[in-house]
């Protein structure tokens, strides 16, 4: 915390405390740290189920024709025509 003390133009001596961010990171992490303790104070449960399947998934993706050996790049209108994109 920066402190800064001077005498303004009425000779009244001005004392300027400054928080820097060090503070605010603090009461950042208190506060989370509290709301923590009070979940499982609580009654909350950190309990993972590990049982189960996952959810199936389809990955059966139609990828575009793709010419590998081509040095030029598509022709973005003939996408359009057909309906395509990319």
């Amino acid at each position: 915390m920066a402190n800064r003390e001077y005498i303004d133009e009425d000779d009244v001596v001005v004392r300027e405390r400054r928080g820097g961010a060090g503070r605010i990171l603090l009461i950042i992490l208190v506060v989370i740290a509290l709301a923590i303790a009070a979940f499982f104070l609580l009654g909350g449960s950190a309990d993972v189920d590990t049982e189960g399947d996952l959810p199936e998934v389809d990955v059966d993706v139609n990828a575009p024709d793709v010419d590998v050996d081509s040095e030029e790049a598509p022709d973005a209108d003939a996408d359009a025509e057909d309906g395509t994109t990319g």
